[in-house]
């Protein structure tokens, strides 16, 4: 099953960091004085359908990391099943 990550950019002065998270708990938790956003107002935008939230200088991503098994599969499955049969990733 593929995996949420959440992608934070943090642009502070010209320097532009990149890290990345499995639970927007853990971003929160490592970014709080950079954030300066509420706690509630990023949870609300986790359980929308967005997949990026800007802020004054960072911006959070988030998209979905697959295992090298999940990628075997799902590629063995296209192949035995042909495109008519095969519902895609999207």
């Amino acid at each position: 099953m593929s995996r949420t990550i959440f992608h934070f950019e943090i642009n502070m002065q010209g320097d532009v960091r990149h890290s990345y998270y499995t639970a927007l708990e853990a971003l929160i938790l490592d970014n709080e004085e950079e954030l300066n956003i509420s706690r509630s107002t990023l949870q609300k935008w986790s359980a929308s359908k967005k997949n990026e939230i800007r802020h004054e200088n960072w911006v959070i991503r988030r998209g979905t990391a697959s295992t090298t098994q999940e990628v075997r599969d799902y590629y063995r499955a296209y192949k035995e099943l042909g495109p008519e049969g095969f519902e895609s990733k999207e």
